[in-house]
């Protein structure tokens, strides 16, 4: 009586570890309990990818349901923001997912789950790994289809039920007796067989069959891209061996694809099944149901069935991890697909022209029209003179030249004559969309203006480089001559320096200045000043450099 008590048995490996307890109970005239199934992971876990989230998914049986602890590490999860758990059960038989949120690199890592009932506990280790930097490793392949449907035959003593299965990569086969999961062991031998071409022989031999071994048997083979099923009825009723039943179970050709159709989106794939199969799409865990803003058809092909899943006015939020079965009384197949929904990239805004053009004629034979514009990217212009079309060649040369933040867009024409006058237009196409300028040329009136005397600017004194310390004012001055107006501009390394409570510009007879009126480190650069008129141009350049004030000294004691 002394050895009365709890006794429990660990296995454990590199890939988890499995308990079962047993109660020794001697008191007398006490029926014993009904034993409980013990956790039992019927398959290695799948890792799923979901639009940016990430699914775990185990399948086990056990009697009574389990408690379950997920670990990421050594860490337990909870649910939250950041993980959701879903346990679903059918019998004995238990479907466990994790869902990892808005997955990440931090994500990547050792993930374990632990089931444990009265009957002992099981667990099941996973690896997420990361393929390059950014995206989680997702196995490729094809999901598990039953070629043919099961058959059955005898030979002296033996029952033998015989699956032949597509699969890449190699499946986990389970086998099922009216739900029950059924094991190698005593009567029962499982076999796989691999043939040519990822193709699989599944067999279950059944030694000295008797009438109790009859009933409904089901066939699953299962791999990371999904699983497919497969039935047949063994009865030994009138000395059958089996329930014949005719027909092909389902299997999918190929991968589902996504059509758009305007603002609606189409999940289509192609299943081989007779009789006509039963749909059913799922997103996620949740079944879809008709209605709404989702259609579902089914068109018969000869033995094919094209299998639609329509969304109407679609937008990001319907992407998500797609499922859908084809089930007839011979089988039954999934095929999966991940909707991965992007909002659009932001429209670029239209290219915006900056100020007037500009126009010149050069030794009266060659006339220049420059336009200033902002874009993004680069533009696609078209000129045109008086609604036609100018192509560049011949007199006629057509630039667009990149310059910091903008676009020079150039027209140049040579040996302009009087009938060269006329409406320039120019067409400015970027992705935001077009903008449209005209410009009206007289030839004859700049021709005059040309021949207008006058003097070009020059420099009297040109710019004179500064170094200074920091915190101190500067001031650049150049002296110029030439016959105003001067359209005189000021640069910082090349880019246009802006009148403001900083930068002090002054221009008076003949005098242009630039006062900084405290100068940092970060002020050292070229200052430049460019002077144009109706005659001519000039240019000075200088550098300012800004050292930094030494550290005060310690007064000595």
């Amino acid at each position: 009586m002394e050895d009365a008590g709890n006794y429990k048995i660990t296995s454990k490996n590199d890939f988890g570890e499995s308990n079962a307890t047993i109660r020794l109970n001697f008191d007398a005239g006490t029926a014993p309990a009904p034993k409980p199934m013990r956790p039992n992971f019927l398959q290695k876990p799948v890792i799923r990818q979901v639009g940016e989230n990430i699914q775990f998914e185990c399948k086990l049986a056990c009697e009574p349901a389990p408690t379950l602890k997920w670990l990421f590490g050594n860490k337990p999860i909870t649910e939250g923001s950041k993980y959701k758990m879903i346990q679903r059960s059918d019998g004995p038989t238990h479907t466990l997912i994790l869902e990892v949120l808005n997955v990440t690199k931090a994500d990547a890592g050792e993930y374990k789950v632990t089931a444990k009932n009265p009957a002992g506990e099981s667990t099941a280790n996973m690896m997420l790994n990361f393929e390059g930097l950014q995206k989680p490793k997702i196995p490729t392949g094809k999901a598990p289809h039953f070629l043919q449907k099961p058959t059955i035959r005898q030979e002296e003593g033996l029952l033998i039920i015989t699956c032949q299965v597509e699969s890449s990569p190699e499946p986990q086969v389970e086998w099922f007796k009216d739900n029950s999961s059924v094991a190698s062991g005593g009567r029962i031998n499982i076999r796989k067989e691999p043939s040519a071409n990822n193709v699989y022989w599944l067999f279950l031999d059944i030694k000295d069959p008797k009438l109790e071994d009859g009933g409904n048997y089901k066939c699953t083979a299962s791999n990371d891209l999904g699983e497919s099923n497969a039935n047949i009825n063994l009865n030994f009723q009138g000395g059958q061996t089996g329930k014949k039943v005719t027909g092909v179970a389902p299997s999918f050709k190929e991968k589902p694809k996504v059509v758009q159709d305007g603002k609606d989106l189409k999940i289509e794939c192609v299943a081989t099944a007779s009789p006509q199969p039963e749909i059913t799409w799922h997103r996620g865990n949740t079944v879809i149901s008709p209605g709404g803003r989702y259609t579902m058809t089914s068109t018969q092909q000869a033995n094919n069935w094209l299998i639609v899943l329509k969304i109407q006015s679609f937008t990001v939020k319907d992407g998500g991890q797609f499922k859908v079965t084809a089930k007839n009384d011979l089988g039954e197949s999934n095929a999966n697909i991940s909707l991965n929904l992007q909002e659009p990239a932001p429209r670029e805004p239209v290219a915006v022209v900056q100020g007037k053009p500009f126009i010149k004629l050069e030794e009266g034979r060659r006339l220049i029209i420059e336009l200033k514009v902002k874009s993004k990217s680069k533009p696609t212009v078209d000129w045109l003179f008086n609604n036609k079309l100018i192509k560049s060649g011949g007199r006629y040369f057509v630039d667009v030249a990149h310059e910091e933040e903008c676009y020079i867009l150039v027209l140049e024409i040579d040996n302009v004559a009087d009938s060269d006058s006329g409406d320039y237009a120019c067409i400015i196409k970027n992705p935001g969309g077009e903008v449209k300028t005209n410009t009206g040329i007289n030839i004859k009136e700049i021709m005059s203006q040309q021949k207008k005397t006058g003097q070009g600017p020059s420099f009297l004194q040109k710019l004179a480089p500064k170094n200074v310390m920091d915190g101190d004012a500067v001031e650049f001055m150049a002296k110029l001559q030439g016959t105003e107006p001067l359209d005189i501009g000021w640069y910082k390394n090349k880019k246009i320096i802006k009148a403001s409570k900083d930068f002090l510009i002054s221009y008076g007879n003949g005098v242009a200045k630039l006062n900084i009126v405290e100068v940092f480190p970060e002020d050292s650069a070229k200052y430049s000043i460019e002077v144009f008129n109706d005659f001519g141009e000039c240019y000075s350049e200088a550098t300012l450099t800004v050292k930094e004030a030494p550290p005060a000294k310690k007064r000595e004691d």
